[in-house]
């Protein structure tokens, strides 16, 4: 039921986001577009504190998922044992993996449309923010900062020499 309520949560937010940049790219006026911005926000914001408590809740229940499928081969015939346990960590793992990339999602939009917001939002969820906006900054950006720039850094003026070299020059 709770990944049903996140799909649905997430569909909307979809939907929603999908207006603001269908009105920016029209150029509609700011208030609608500032109305649909809030709007969105909301809805990401929504599905970012229920994705987070849905993360929790798994997590704790971790023992509950290991411990029914031993339980139920504990009482089956052992000639028909089908084996629950790798499907039920398997479910898990999934489950809270494809949470926490929704998490990257949402916080990486919360931040391009810069509806994170203020407040107690903002004050509980600063360190869970920050975090998947780092990870979906490395994992979904498109461009790529170059490794090497030129004229980057200290370098060295044009008719100068580098102090090494004038630090080994002898003076006649």
């Amino acid at each position: 039921l709770s990944q049903c309520v996140l799909l649905a949560y997430f569909v909307f937010a979809v939907c929603s986001t999908q207006f603001v940049w269908a009105y920016t790219l029209c150029g509609i006026d700011d208030d609608i577009l500032d109305h649909e911005k809030v709007r969105s926000g909301m809805i990401w914001r929504g599905y970012f504190m229920s994705a987070v408590i849905s993360i929790i809740v798994d997590s704790m229940s971790v023992a509950s998922w290991v411990c029914l499928p031993l339980l139920v081969e504990t009482f089956q015939d052992p000639s028909r044992r089908i084996g629950l346990l790798p499907v039920c960590i398997f479910t898990l793992v999934l489950r809270i993996g494809v949470n926490l990339m929704g998490l990257v999602v949402a916080s990486k939009i919360l931040h391009g449309t810069v509806q994170v917001g203020g407040g107690i939002f903002t004050a509980l969820f600063s360190p869970i923010l920050t975090s998947s906006r780092l990870i979906g900054d490395a994992m979904l950006t498109t461009t790529k900062m170059p490794l090497w720039t030129a004229f980057e850094g200290k370098g060295t003026r044009l008719g100068t020499r580098a102090e090494s070299d004038q630090s080994e020059r002898v003076w006649l």
